[in-house]
């Protein structure tokens, strides 16, 4: 039985005795750069309660729920700063006297300052059939489609290679590459709960440095296995949230001239397991094609609201 059971089975226990069990936990709102952020509102949700307030001068909260079940999820909102929809904080210690443990840890949570948003584009690959096994194809992201001979894409922005074994008739095993061939393109890696519910998941900005150009999906039913010079994740990891650049130019100087910037959200999904012949290609991504690092989309924040 893993830990998340044996939580669940011991609140049970605890919940049939009539004796409920508690939680306290301290919220500290803080900005993309770090400064508390005050008067935000704060709502704590537990089995069937809820408290809520605002932050203080240090941008802090403090709720005691009185019926809690191993974790609770946090809401926070304030205007001019995209909402947390949902946050879930669990309860590592187990309970102790009726009391989920640690008691009152202090959780930091970051709300994106709404700023000025670009009309983005997003790309939905919905079950894009990769259209060879075993070999480069490449992936054209503006034009939505694969180079020649296999679509109308022009530039191959990345490499996409499918790793199958030929004698399996499953796709356990089989391993999705990305590679990014210019210098400077690539994808940096920011883990988020995929049950999380940010209005903005990434900060605006995007970073200047830090893109890795080599990526391994791995299908396995446990931990991925190492793979030398490649960043390996497992396939269909919604945790996985990236930043993304693609067309770099460097000038002499060694400083970039001119890029594009995007984002991807949770996660790479490829293969079947229904129809294991075929392999599908399943990602969503952003770019703002005006040439600056500004990931905030246009349609994020109509979402969000306050915006025409």
């Amino acid at each position: 039985m893993n830990t998340v059971a044996r939580l669940l089975l011991l609140t049970l226990l605890v919940w049939n005795t009539g004796c409920q069990p508690k939680a306290r936990i301290t919220v500290r709102v803080v900005d993309d750069g770090g400064q508390p952020v005050t008067e935000a509102k704060v709502v704590v949700l537990g089995f069937n309660r809820e408290q809520e307030g605002k932050t203080d001068l240090q941008g802090r909260f403090t709720a005691t729920v009185r019926t809690a079940l191993a974790g609770v999820d946090i809401v926070v909102d304030k205007k001019g700063f995209y909402s947390i929809h949902r946050h879930i904080h669990e309860f590592t210690g187990g309970l102790v006297d009726r009391r989920w443990q640690p008691w009152n840890p202090e959780v930091e949570l970051r709300l994106r300052k709404m700023g000025k948003p670009v009309p983005m584009t997003v790309s939905i690959v919905e079950e894009q059939n990769i259209p060879a096994v075993n070999k480069t194809v490449g992936y054209d992201l503006l034009l939505r489609d694969w180079i020649s001979p296999y679509g109308k894409g022009k530039a191959s922005d990345i490499i996409v290679e499918v790793l199958k074994p030929l004698l399996k008739t499953t796709n356990d095993f089989t391993r999705l590459r990305f590679l990014f061939t210019n210098n400077g393109d690539g994808l940096i890696l920011e883990r988020i709960h995929w049950r999380n519910d940010y209005g903005l998941r990434l900060p605006a900005l995007a970073p200047e440095v830090g893109y890795s150009n080599a990526w391994e999906w791995q299908a396995c039913k446990g931990l991925p296995s190492p793979s030398k010079g490649w960043n390996v994740l497992k396939n269909g990891d919604e945790d996985a949230n990236f930043y993304l650049r693609v067309r770099t130019k460097i000038g002499a100087n060694g400083k970039i001239v001119s890029a594009i910037y995007g984002k991807l959200y949770r996660g790479i999904q490829f293969g079947s397991a229904t129809y294991p012949e075929q392999m599908p290609l399943n990602f969503t991504y952003y770019l703002n094609l005006d040439g600056t690092r500004n990931t905030e989309s246009e349609a994020e924040r109509r979402q969000a609201g306050n915006f025409p």
